[in-house]
């Protein structure tokens, strides 16, 4: 609406053969504004649809879309499945790490930035835990998946000051 608001300053008038209006007149004006808010509806609905079916998914434990965690497929079925080669990496890169390895040099062994490590070892995935939390819908859903690493390998990683102090090499 806001360019037919625009045109008319400049006293253009907008008229569309195929669908019968004409702006420069009343009845035109309205059913383009009809038009407009039927696809503003239309808009929202399947915005609706579209979060209610990825809740829905959430709350079943399959996953809504995107690339999996490093380690991680996805099944016919929309489950979460261990991939065994990449699985074998995530274990390497905690190993790596437990031992004081930089992020540089772990990132530098899989061709992965310092970002994507240090990513890598702070995701909850890898411990079973699998997390949505939506801004737009302002909703949390949690369920578990099957875990890759121990809890006592993720802690350690995450949680002692002489790993994490290598965090910037």
């Amino acid at each position: 609406m806001t360019m037919i608001y625009e045109l008319q300053e400049h006293e253009v008038a907008l008229v569309s053969v195929t669908e019968m209006f004409d702006t420069s007149t009343p009845q035109g004006m309205l059913f383009l504004q009809m038009l407009g808010s039927f696809a503003e509806f239309e808009r929202a609905i399947i915005n609706e649809r579209t979060r209610n079916g990825r809740i829905a998914r959430l709350n079943e434990n399959k996953w809504v879309g995107g690339k999996p965690s490093l380690g991680y497929k996805v099944n016919k079925h929309g489950k979460f499945e261990i991939d065994e080669d990449e699985a074998k990496i995530v274990k390497d890169i905690f190993k790596l790490r437990s031992k004081g390895v930089s992020l540089a040099k772990i990132g530098t062994k899989y061709v992965f930035s310092k970002q994507k490590v240090d990513y890598i070892l702070k995701n909850k995935n890898y411990i079973g835990v699998f997390e949505y939390h939506s801004k737009k819908e302002k909703n949390e859903i949690n369920f578990n998946i099957e875990p890759i690493v121990s809890k006592y390998m993720w802690n350690k990683v995450n949680n002692n000051s002489k790993v994490n102090k290598f965090s910037e090499n």
